[in-house]
């Protein structure tokens, strides 16, 4: 039976392609340069006739302008608050979702100053579940790479496969933790 593809829950891939599509395309380009590098994967996208064109924002002006705001958003979780005599430092803004109607996906939100999205509980629990999502899919991605390995693990690597099964391991417990809460 030959291998399928397809994509990661909550992928939000553009231009209505189909998933073994993508991957087998990927793959193609992963033997053609020994690897991928993002910077491959758009110079085989660029021909108008190459698979995964359609995936990509072609008009300049419109892509210059959506990676502007990749950076805005790096530029708002970059900075931290230290306030006198404290050691620490926090976030001194967090992300909210825009909470949607259930049959759409949640795809834009807005960034509030930390100390009022703890003092707000409706702020708080939606910051909250997007920190779980993140940490479980975090803890799914742990567990994937340890399954692979184990498939294709040789003996000289077993020494290997414990310490990421111990890193797991305290990703689950700060995932329990917060399941508990």
């Amino acid at each position: 039976m030959e291998k399928q593809f397809q994509f990661r829950s909550g992928s939000r891939i553009k231009g209505s392609i189909d998933a073994n599509v993508v991957g087998e395309e990927l793959e193609r380009i992963a033997d053609k340069h020994d690897g991928i590098t993002a910077q491959g994967v758009v110079d085989e996208s660029t021909p108008e006739d190459a698979a995964l064109h359609p995936c990509f924002t072609w008009d300049n002006e419109v892509a210059a302008n959506e990676f502007r705001k990749h950076e805005a958003r790096n530029i708002v979780r970059s900075v931290r608050v230290v306030y006198p005599n404290k050691t620490d430092s926090e976030p001194a803004f967090v992300h909210i979702r825009y909470e949607g109607d259930e049959n759409e996906p949640v795809t834009a939100g807005y960034y509030q100053r930390s100390r009022i999205v703890a003092s707000d509980f409706s702020l708080y629990e939606n910051a909250w579940r997007a920190a779980r999502e993140r940490l479980s899919s975090a803890v799914n991605a742990l567990r994937e790479l340890e399954e692979l390995g184990r498939q294709c693990m040789t003996d000289m690597s077993a020494a290997r496969a414990d310490a990421v099964s111990a890193a797991k391991e305290k990703a689950h417990e700060a995932y329990e933790l917060m399941s508990t809460k």
